[in-house]
C-alpha cells in the first residue's frame, strides 16, 4: 500500500515537471519579445535567459544539469530494465525547450540550429555564431562603435545605439572602461555640444555611462531651448506658397526674343556677347536692372509681349510668332538664318551710320568686352595695336583696330576709369562696355525705358543719371586730360562683341538649341519651386540675373549637349544682408585617386552620373531677391521681383547650400562624416554608363585594370598655345640651368604666362612627372620674364613626347607606402629646400607634392627630415581616410628615406642640438615611430622614387624613375 502511494506521487511530481515547460511554451512569446538575429542577440539573451531562470529551466540550457541514465540500476550496478523516470522527465523538458527556444528564432537564425537534437546543442550553436571570439569580430564591433555619430537622432537613440554595441563587445570578452567609452560618446557629438564636451574631457572623476547619458540628455534639452528662443520670426516664412502656373487663370511666362534687358548684352547677328542673347536681333539695349528704382516701369512695347493670354488656348511659336503651332514643329525651326517678321533695321546699321557724334558723347554698350573710339585724344598713352583682330558692324564693313590704351571719363562731377579702351577710327560713336565699367568702377548701371543711372556699390551713392534717346543710353562727358601713370599692353583680347551694331565674323549656329536649353532650365527652376514674385521694397537689395550658355562636349570633341544656366549676379550681394558664410569644402584629388585604386583592387565597376541642377536643390537662409529673368517676364506681374527660396548658380552661398542639403540627407540616411566625399544622392540624375570621362579625366580600360590619364587635356593645351607642332622634349627642365626672378626680361602681359602655369597645374593630377617643373615655373607667377615663359614651354614640348602617358590601377596587395626626400639648399636665391614625397596605394601612386621648404634648413639632416615629416602627416591622413570607407591595413605604411642622419633621428630617442630647430616635426615622427603607425627604412638614392620631385635631374635618371610611376599605352 505504502509502495502504491510512493508511486503515485513519484508520477504526480513527474507529470507536473513536465507540464511546467508546456505551460511556459504557450506563452514564450509574450515574455521575449523579439526574434534572434544579428543586430540583437544581448537583448534576446537577457530575456530568454531571466525567463528560463525564473522558471529554474534554464540549468538544461547550460548542462549544469545533464541527461540522466536511461535506465535504473541494481544494487549491483548493473541496468535493469526498468526505465528512469527522470530521464523520461528530462527528455520531455529539453524537447519542450527545443521547441520554445525555436519560437524565439528569425528565419535567419532557426537555420542555424537544425538537425540539432539537444537544448545545449541549439545554445551552443547560437552562441558560437553570435558571440565569436575572433579577431576580425572583435575588430568590426570596435570600428563600428567608434563609428557611431548622433547626426539627427536625439540623445535616447544615439546612447542606445552606443549601449548596443557595447554589449556586444562584452559578450565576446572585451570590456569597455567607462573613459575610453566617454570619449567614444563625446567624438560622436554634433559641433553643438562644443562647449559640453570641453567640460567634460576637463573632468576628474570618472562618470559612468549612466550618469553621461543623464547630463546629456539635460543638455539636449538646454540646447533645444536656446534654439527655440533664438529661432527669428523671418526664418518661419520660408515655405510660403509662390504663383501658380498650372492654373489656367495665370499665365505661364514664355521666352520672348524681343526681350533683352536686365543682362550685359546680347546677341547682334548671331554674335555672343557677355550676357543674353537677342536670337532676333531687336531690343538689344538691357542694362543690369538690379537696385533699380524704376522697375515700375515697362519693358520697350514689343508687338509681341502679349501672345500669351489668359483667355485663349492656342499655343504661339516662338520662332515665327504664329499662333496655332509650337515652335518643335515651326516650318522655320531648322533655318538659323531667318529672322522673323520683323527683322532689324535700325539697329544694326547704327554703328556704321554717318551721323558723326562728339568725343563726349559715349554710348552704353551692355555687350560690349572692351570700350571702342574713333578719337585718338580720347585716349591716354596709346599704343600701336599690333595685332590681327578686327571688328565687323552690322553693314558688313570691317573696321581696324589701331591703337590701344586706357582713358578716364569725366561725367557730372565723379571720374570713370576707362581700361583696355580701343581705337577704332572708321567707327563714328564711342561705345562704353557697360560689363568693363562696372568691373574696373566698382559700380552698377540701373535702366529702365526712358532714363538710367550708375550708382557707387560700396556706399550706394548715384554718381551719374541719364535720358534714353532713340533707344540708347549716353552718357555725356568729356575725357580725363591729365596724365596718369597706366599699365600699357600690346596685346588685345579677344573681342565678343558690341551689342549696338558689332557682330563676330563666324556667326553661331547654336542659336535654336540655346533656346530649348533655356526652356529647359527656366521649366526646372519652377519645378524646384525657387522663387515666388513678390513686389519690390526700398529696402531690399535686388540682384540682377543673366543667362549664361555653354556646350558640354564629350571626351573626342563632340557636342553632349547645349546648356543654358540663369546665373545670379553674386557681385551685387552684400555681406551680412543678402548672405553670410560661403565656405563650401571641395574634393582632394587624393581622395579620386584612393577610389579608383579601391575600384581596381576590389572589380568594382565604376559609373558616371550627373545630377540634374545640382546647384537648384540648396535651401537659402537668408532673405535673396533678384529680379526677373530676361525672357520670362511674368505678363500679370512685371513689376515683381524673384524672392528665391533655394541657391541659384552664381549666388556665394550657393555652393554652401548646395552642400549643407547633400549631406544633411547623407546623414539621415546613415552615413558619417568622413574626409572623402560620398557620392550618392537622392535627386534625380542620369546614369551615363560606365565611367570613360570625367573632370577632364580619361579611363582607358584593360585586361589587367584600367588607365587614367589627361590626352585630350593635354592636346588642347598645346593647340591653344600653338605648340602642337613643336619639337619634343626628353625632360620637362634643362638639367644644367636653374631658374631665378632676374633672367631673362619682363614680360609685358604675363597674362599668358599664368594661363599656361595655371593649365599646367591641373595636369599633375596624373602626372607626377611634371609636377617638379611646374614648381619651379610657378615660383615667378607675380613677375615672369621671358625666360619664365621659355621654362613654361619646354614642359608643353615635353608634354608633346610623351601625351600617352597615364596612372595604372590594377589589382595588387593593399598596402600602403611612401618616398620622401629633399633637395638641401636647392635654391640659389634663398637656399631653401625642396621637399618631395609620393605616396603608393599598392602599386598605384596616389599622392604626390614638390613644394619649397617655409624656412631654411640648417643641415641636409634637418631638409630631409621636413620631407619625413611631410610624408608622415599624409600617411596618416590617408589612414584616416581609409578607415572611413570600411579599409582597416593589416600592417604599419612604409616609409623610404635615402638619408641615414634622417633616418637614425627618427629611430633614436636621442634629442640633441641637431634637432632643436625642428622640434615639432621631431616630436611628431618619432611619436608616429614609437606607436607602429609608420616604419622608417632606408632606400639606397638610385631607388628613391621622390628624387624626380625635388631636382634637376640628367635625362636618363628622369627617364628611369618616371617609366616606374606611369605606363605608357596605346590610344583606342
Amino acid at each position: 500500500m505504502a509502495s502504491q502511494t510512493s508511486q503515485s506521487s513519484s508520477t504526480s511530481n513527474t507529470n507536473t515537471t513536465i507540464t511546467q515547460p508546456m505551460i511556459l511554451l504557450s506563452s514564450i512569446t509574450n515574455l521575449v519579445s523579439v526574434k534572434l538575429d544579428h543586430s540583437n542577440y544581448m537583448l534576446w539573451k537577457f530575456q530568454i535567459c531571466s525567463t528560463l531562470s525564473a522558471y529554474a529551466l534554464f540549468d538544461i540550457v547550460d548542462g549544469t544539469y545533464p541527461c540522466p541514465e536511461k535506465y535504473h540500476k541494481d544494487s549491483n550496478g548493473s541496468l535493469s530494465l526498468q526505465v528512469n523516470p527522470e530521464y523520461l522527465q528530462w527528455c520531455a523538458k529539453d524537447q519542450a525547450l527545443i521547441s520554445m527556444i525555436s519560437a524565439t528564432l528569425s528565419q535567419s537564425a532557426l537555420s542555424l540550429v537544425i538537425g540539432q537534437k539537444s537544448t545545449k546543442g541549439v545554445w551552443d550553436s547560437l552562441e558560437r555564431r553570435y558571440t565569436s571570439l575572433s579577431r576580425s569580430n572583435v575588430l568590426g564591433l570596435k570600428r563600428d562603435l567608434n563609428n557611431i555619430k548622433k547626426n539627427t537622432d536625439s540623445i535616447s537613440v544615439y546612447m542606445l545605439k552606443i549601449k548596443e554595441c557595447k554589449d556586444k563587445l562584452e559578450a565576446v570578452g572585451v570590456i569597455m572602461e567607462d573613459e575610453e567609452l566617454l570619449h567614444i560618446v563625446l567624438d560622436g557629438l554634433p559641433q553643438n555640444f562644443y562647449h559640453f564636451c570641453s567640460a567634460m574631457r576637463t573632468r576628474s572623476d570618472t562618470v559612468s555611462f549612466e550618469q553621461l547619458l543623464v547630463l546629456l540628455t539635460a543638455e539636449e534639452k538646454s540646447l533645444k531651448l536656446n534654439a527655440e528662443a533664438t529661432l527669428e520670426p523671418s526664418l518661419l516664412a520660408m515655405l510660403g506658397t509662390g504663383p501658380k502656373y498650372n492654373n489656367s487663370s495665370t499665365p505661364i511666362p514664355q521666352f520672348n526674343p524681343h526681350s533683352n534687358r536686365g543682362g550685359r548684352g546680347g546677341k547682334s547677328n548671331n554674335y555672343r556677347g557677355r550676357g543674353g542673347r537677342n536670337f532676333n536681333n531687336n531690343n538689344n539695349r538691357g542694362g543690369s536692372s538690379s537696385f533699380s528704382s524704376f522697375n515700375n516701369y515697362s519693358a520697350n512695347p514689343s508687338p509681341f509681349n502679349n501672345t500669351v493670354s489668359t483667355n485663349s488656348q492656342r499655343p504661339t511659336c516662338q520662332i515665327c510668332y504664329k499662333m496655332g503651332h509650337t515652335a518643335i514643329d515651326c516650318y522655320h525651326r531648322m533655318d538659323f538664318t531667318y529672322q522673323g517678321r520683323h527683322p532689324p533695321s535700325k539697329l544694326a546699321a547704327m554703328a556704321s551710320s554717318t551721323h558723326n557724334l562728339s568725343s563726349n558723347y559715349w554710348i552704353s554698350d551692355t555687350g560690349a568686352t572692351d570700350h571702342f573710339t574713333p578719337d585718338l585724344a580720347n585716349i591716354q598713352h596709346p599704343t600701336e595695336y599690333t595685332g590681327t583682330d578686327t571688328i565687323t558692324v552690322g553693314n558688313g564693313n570691317i573696321l581696324p583696330i589701331t591703337h590701344i590704351g586706357h582713358a578716364q571719363l569725366r561725367a557730372s562731377k565723379y571720374l570713370f576709369a576707362l581700361r583696355h579702351t580701343l581705337r577704332v577710327p572708321n567707327m563714328k560713336s564711342n561705345l562704353l562696355s557697360v560689363y568693363k565699367c562696372c568691373k574696373d568702377n566698382n559700380c552698377s548701371f540701373h535702366f529702365d525705358a526712358s532714363k538710367f543711372s550708375i550708382q557707387d556699390i560700396p556706399s550706394g551713392k548715384v554718381l551719374y543719371k541719364g535720358l534714353s534717346e532713340a533707344g540708347l543710353y549716353p552718357i555725356y562727358g568729356h575725357p580725363f586730360k591729365h596724365t596718369v601713370s597706366t599699365t600699357q599692353s600690346n596685346s588685345l583680347p579677344s573681342v565678343q562683341s558690341a551689342s549696338v551694331g558689332v557682330r563676330a565674323s563666324n556667326p553661331s549656329t547654336s542659336t535654336w538649341h540655346s533656346r530649348l536649353a533655356m526652356e529647359d532650365e527656366f521649366s526646372a527652376l519652377h519645378r524646384q519651386q525657387t522663387w515666388t514674385l513678390v513686389p519690390p521694397h526700398p529696402s531690399q537689395n535686388v540682384v540682377g540675373c543673366k543667362w549664361v550658355y555653354k556646350i558640354k562636349r564629350n571626351s573626342d570633341g563632340t557636342v553632349s549637349r547645349y546648356k543654358a544656366r540663369l546665373v545670379a549676379k553674386g557681385f551685387h550681394q552684400q555681406a551680412g544682408i543678402d548672405y553670410d558664410e560661403t565656405f563650401s569644402p571641395v574634393v582632394k584629388p587624393t581622395t579620386v585617386r584612393i577610389i579608383l585604386t579601391l575600384a581596381a583592387q576590389f572589380q568594382w565597376p565604376l559609373r558616371q552620373l550627373d545630377i540634374s541642377n545640382a546647384f537648384l536643390h540648396g535651401f537659402l537662409k537668408e532673405d535673396v531677391h533678384m529680379t526677373q529673368p530676361q525672357g520670362f517676364l511674368d505678363p500679370t506681374k512685371p513689376g515683381y521681383v524673384c524672392k528665391l527660396h533655394k541657391s541659384l548658380y552664381g549666388l556665394k552661398q550657393a555652393p554652401r547650400a548646395w552642400f549643407d542639403r547633400f549631406t544633411t540627407h547623407l546623414l539621415s540616411l546613415g552615413f558619417t562624416a568622413s574626409t572623402a566625399d560620398p557620392s550618392l544622392f537622392v535627386f534625380h540624375s542620369k546614369d551615363l554608363g560606365p565611367l570613360h570621362y570625367f573632370l577632364g579625366l580619361q579611363l582607358q580600360y584593360h585586361t589587367s585594370g584600367f588607365t587614367v590619364h589627361q590626352t585630350k587635356y593635354a592636346t588642347d593645351l598645346l593647340s591653344r598655345f600653338n605648340m602642337t607642332s613643336c619639337k619634343p622634349s626628353s625632360t620637362p627642365f634643362a638639367s644644367s640651368s636653374r631658374l631665378t626672378p632676374t633672367q631673362g626680361h619682363p614680360l609685358s602681359d604675363p597674362t599668358s604666362f599664368r594661363s599656361l602655369v595655371g593649365a599646367l597645374q591641373y595636369l599633375t593630377f596624373t602626372r607626377p612627372d611634371l609636377s617638379f617643373a611646374v614648381n619651379q615655373v610657378c615660383q615667378f607667377m607675380h613677375k615672369p620674364t621671358d625666360a619664365h615663359l621659355m621654362a613654361a614651354k619646354r614642359i608643353l614640348r615635353y608634354l608633346r613626347g610623351t601625351l600617352h602617358r597615364g596612372l595604372l590601377f590594377r589589382l595588387s596587395s593593399l598596402h600602403l607606402q611612401a618616398y620622401a626626400d629633399a633637395d638641401w639648399a636647392g635654391d640659389p636665391v634663398d637656399r631653401r629646400s625642396t621637399s618631395g614625397n609620393i605616396v603608393f596605394l599598392g602599386s598605384t601612386p596616389i599622392t604626390w607634392v614638390s613644394k619649397k621648404q617655409n624656412t631654411v634648413s640648417h643641415s641636409s639632416t634637418e631638409a630631409e627630415y621636413r620631407s619625413l615629416a611631410s610624408a608622415t602627416a599624409e600617411l596618416f591622413w590617408i589612414r584616416m581616410v581609409l578607415k572611413d570607407l570600411g579599409i582597416f591595413l593589416p600592417n604599419p605604411p612604409i616609409l623610404w628615406c635615402d638619408n641615414l642622419s634622417a633616418l637614425a633621428l627618427a629611430s633614436n630617442p636621442v634629442f640633441h642640438a641637431r634637432t632643436k630647430h625642428i622640434e615639432v616635426d621631431y616630436h611628431f615622427v618619432r611619436e608616429k615611430v614609437l606607436r607602429r603607425d609608420v616604419v622608417v627604412k632606408f632606400v639606397s638614392t638610385s631607388d628613391q622614387l621622390a628624387d624626380i620631385l625635388t631636382k634637376y635631374l640628367p635625362s636618363l635618371g628622369f627617364t628611369r624613375l618616371r617609366d616606374k610611376l606611369l605606363l605608357s599605352f596605346q590610344p583606342p
